[in-house]
């Protein structure tokens, strides 16, 4: 169809009318009506046919930096919604180009994108690279794959750009990945991608970057290629396209492109585009000096590779299954007997021109000679297939020939002579071998010819222990001869038949009777559990007559012990009375399950085991003189053997203790032998003694004497339970001594002597005592000197000991009195004096200190020591002497307290 010229100028004015309003749409106008198209992204908003759109943004929010150097920063991203006449959306369209790496020289990238022209979703995904040249040339190379999701087409493409300021040089080349399938345009056709390339440039004026133009040159092979509509296919089409845009500020840009075909295919499209950056000024997004630096190639060095995203398509008709190309024939089986029963087959198998099955085929078949075919027709199938089979009653080759869609071909079936033959099978086989059940034999002979041979008589016979029912017979009309065989073996036999010269043999075989019945019985019991004397068991197998079954495998096993054991196999054979025997032995004495079990069925029987008789009862001692603690146990051990020598496990024991009334059992009384015929018991004693531990068993005894020793002392330790008496040789102090064992329990009866360390102490109770129950003794004792006084306790080699403490005796009462008086006073002869100190008992104290002074003479003086201690009778004597004859008084004091009295010395005589 030719444009509709008047509509794309109207359309055309009502854009630049509208443009000022900076209002979002499209209008196009072409021979086949195409959709509306309308693109944003973050450059702006452009037909799924327009150019980069750039994120441009104000300079002045940027300072010095260039705008251009800006703009190479980010990615490229495109948002195309197209709608139709009809208000459909299905031409819309979104594309993105991201920077996976760059520098200043290079930059590696990938582009994806997603459309849906003609309702066909389809993605696009790819990868380039982009070399600058000292920022005068760009030269790039790309890679993409383009998937129709809903067509099942997949192509891959190769491009290659190379671009400069206000010059862009781009060429796409475009490989269908897939091959010919049913078409989702139409009904009985096949679709694929078509092969193509295009040639690109786009091109500004440096004068007036506003104004560019673009010419494209595309081309695709094929025999039905829609490059421009399903519905008007072309062969080998190509195509030139030419636009002009005109971007008087960043927002917005205008563009009209017509396409030019062969056979006067064409159409036209006008757009316009709407470019908005986030950041950026509503000034810079209006400013016309702005548009320059997006024709550069710093501004369009993350521009959208340009390329054909849609994948163009090639259709064809879908071929005819049925059409036959060629076919092969072949002798799947050959060289049967011409005995008019065994068959040759021959399979023919067909191909479509393109090399595929040709299914659902006439075949029509036909045999030369005196071969007769089974079917003269069939079908192939869906491989191709298709098979007759024949047969002939005379031995010849045979020309099979076989016509399938206008072709014919044809092969040689042989058919050979006919041998005469006697075959023997069995036609009943695996009776029991019970001697009733019956294995049945069946013979058939055939002449040269093929054919049966009746009345022909047949001899029979076998070998083994089978007995043939009738050893002769004559064949019937169909050729067969029978036989019936009975056996009581189980087993092969063999079956031979002579008929006419000829033989045959086969074999036949008998299967042992199913067994009906087991019963276990013990042949030998009560057995000696000596590990050596074996019981023994039989299990009877029988059919279900009743009759013994021979050669059936029994396997035996044991339950209930631990210690018992098979002594012959476990698995056995039953003989010719259907008996199997088994032997076990045991070294305990005890009940034993014995099981059998033969071809499903089970049994079991018990087997018992008896102890030898005892014969010797040893008793022993294992662990002896052990403490009289009551806690250390001495251990004795009894062993019980029978007669042999050998001992009794599992025997029962008794343990008691004679002479001795404090010895106990420390363990049971009452015991098991092991298995070694042993048993053990512990006894305590709180006495050191001697004592008799005896054992019985099965009448008789045995008997050991077990010793304990004294418990040692472990440790005395002296206390004061009075301490602090006066020195007064009456008052006493008491000392007690703890005497306890190596386990810090209380000795009784233990002897304890004592000693004083102190000459003026004296012992007032015996110095040798003996312990108490509670393992004590005690010491009174009393000083006349205050003082400490050490107190020892001694026990079987052990010793304490404490301080003891003698306090001084205070004075209450001093008297004096004179002893002697009225010396001469010649300063020689002496008066003497007494003191007497008492407490307030009026006990004399002993050892009282008495200090003693004069008074009333300055000429009087001491002989005796101006302070002296009390005797036993707490009295201390003083004397003096004087040169002048007069009264003297003589002072005493002692604890704070003083007395005196008068002496009188006499004048000297002349």
């Amino acid at each position: 169809m030719r444009i509709k010229y008047n509509r794309a100028v109207a359309i055309f004015q009502v854009i630049l009318q509208l443009s000022s309003a900076f209002l979002p749409f499209t209008a196009s106008a072409q021979s086949s009506d195409p959709p509306v198209n309308i693109s944003t992204g973050p450059g702006g908003i452009q037909t799924k046919d327009g150019g980069l759109s750039q994120a441009i943004s104000g300079a002045e929010s940027y300072g010095g930096q260039s705008l251009e150097t800006w703009l190479s920063q980010w990615g490229s991203a495109r948002v195309s919604l197209s709608v139709d006449d009809n208000g459909k959306w299905d031409g819309s369209s979104i594309d993105l180009l991201t920077p996976l790496w760059q520098s200043q020289e290079a930059m590696l990238f990938a582009q994806a994108g997603f459309r849906a022209p003609d309702g066909r979703n389809t993605g696009n995904i790819g990868l380039g690279v982009r070399r600058f040249f000292n920022n005068d040339w760009m030269i790039g190379g790309n890679v993409f794959f383009d998937d129709d999701f809903t067509g099942k087409n997949r192509r891959i493409g190769f491009g290659l750009e190379a671009w400069r300021d206000y010059l862009k040089l781009s060429a796409n080349s475009y490989f269908g990945t897939t091959s010919w399938h049913g078409s989702a345009d139409f009904d009985d056709y096949q679709e694929k991608p078509a092969d193509g390339f295009d040639l690109r440039a786009e091109g500004y004026l440096p004068a007036y970057p506003q104004l560019g133009g673009k010419i494209i040159y595309e081309h695709y092979v094929g025999n039905d290629v829609a490059l421009f509509d399903k519905d008007e296919r072309q062969r080998n089409p190509s195509a030139v396209t030419v636009g002009l845009s005109y971007t008087p500020v960043p927002l917005v840009s205008l563009g009209a492109d017509y396409r030019r075909g062969e056979s006067d295919h064409d159409d036209a499209s006008f757009t316009l585009d709407f470019h908005y950056q986030p950041g950026m000024s509503w000034a810079a997004l209006t400013d016309p000096d702005n548009v320059a630096a997006q024709r550069t190639l710093a501004g369009s060095r993350t521009a959208l590779v340009e390329r054909n995203n849609e994948i163009i398509l090639q259709y064809r008709k879908e071929p005819d299954s049925r059409a036959v190309g060629e076919f092969t024939l072949l002798n799947v089986a050959d060289n049967s007997p011409a005995d008019g029963v065994a068959p040759n087959r021959i399979a023919l198998r067909a191909f479509t021109p393109d090399g595929a099955p040709a299914t659902n085929v006439p075949v029509q078949w036909r045999a030369s000679g005196h071969a007769t075919l089974s079917a003269t027709s069939s079908v192939t199938d869906a491989r191709g297939v298709a098979q007759t089979s024949l047969t002939d009653a005379t031995a010849e080759p045979v020309t099979v020939q076989a016509t399938a869609g206008g072709i014919t071909h044809s092969v040689v079936s042989h058919f050979g002579q006919s041998q005469a033959a006697l075959t023997l099978t069995m036609e009943k086989d695996n009776s029991p071998a019970d001697g009733v059940s019956q294995n049945l034999a069946r013979a058939r002979l055939t002449g040269s010819d093929g054919k049966a041979r009746a009345g022909v008589k047949v001899a029979w016979s076998v070998t083994g222990n089978a007995t043939l029912i009738d050893p002769s017979s004559v064949t019937d009309e169909s050729g067969s001869a029978t036989v019936a065989l009975t056996s009581q073996t189980a087993g092969p036999v063999t079956v031979r038949i002579s008929a006419d010269g000829e033989q045959a043999t086969t074999t036949s075989t008998f299967s042992a009777p199913q067994p009906a019945g087991l019963s276990l019985s013990m042949i030998n019991d009560q057995v000696v559990a000596d590990n050596q004397s074996n019981a023994q068991a039989q299990a009877r197998v029988t059919d279900a007559q009743g009759k013994p079954l021979a050669g059936v495998t029994v396997a035996w096993s044991i339950d209930g012990s631990q210690t018992a054991q098979l002594t012959s196999a476990a698995s056995l054979v039953t003989d010719s009375d259907g008996i199997a025997r088994v032997s076990l032995k045991d070294s305990v004495a005890e009940a034993v399950t014995l099981n059998a079990t033969a071809q499903g069925m089970t049994g079991s029987v018990v087997a018992t085991f008896i102890a030898a008789p005892a014969a010797a009862l040893d008793v022993m001692m294992k662990l002896d003189n052990q403490l009289a603690d009551n806690l250390a146990v001495n251990r004795a051990q009894a062993t019980l053997t029978d007669t042999t020598g050998k001992p009794i496990a599992n025997a029962a024991l008794h343990w008691r203790i004679e002479g001795s009334a404090t010895a106990t059992l420390a363990s049971a009384a009452d015991v098991m032998t092991d298995a070694n015929g042993q048993a053990t018991v512990n006894l305590k004693d709180s006495v050191a003694e001697s004592v008799t531990v005896i054992a019985s068993a099965d009448r008789l005894e045995g008997q050991a004497t077990a010793s304990f020793k004294a418990v040692p002392v472990g440790d005395v330790t002296v206390t004061l339970p009075t301490n602090n008496a006066p020195a007064d040789g009456g008052s006493v102090n008491e000392a007690q001594v703890a005497v306890t064992d190596i386990h810090g329990n209380p000795m009784a009866g233990i002897s304890v002597n004592w000693s004083l360390g102190s000459s003026t102490a004296h012992a007032v109770s015996p110095a040798t005592a003996t312990t108490d129950s509670q393992g004590h003794a005690r010491l009174t004792f009393t000083d006349t000197v205050p003082e400490t006084v050490s107190v020892s306790a001694t026990a079987q080699g052990k010793s304490g000991s404490a301080d003891a403490r003698f306090t001084p005796v205070v004075a209450k009462n001093l008297s004096v009195s004179v002893l002697a008086d009225n010396a001469p006073a010649d300063n020689a002869s002496v008066n003497r004096v007494k003191a007497l100190v008492t407490d307030g008992s009026g006990k004399p104290i002993i050892g009282a200190t008495v200090g003693w002074s004069i008074s009333g003479s300055g000429t009087a003086k001491l002989t005796t020591p101006a302070w002296s201690t009390t005797d036993a009778q707490g009295i201390t004597t003083a004397e003096l002497k004087d040169s002048v004859a007069q009264s003297v008084s003589v002072i005493a004091s002692a604890d704070g307290i003083t007395n005196r009295a008068t002496v009188n010395f006499t004048p000297v005589n002349p």
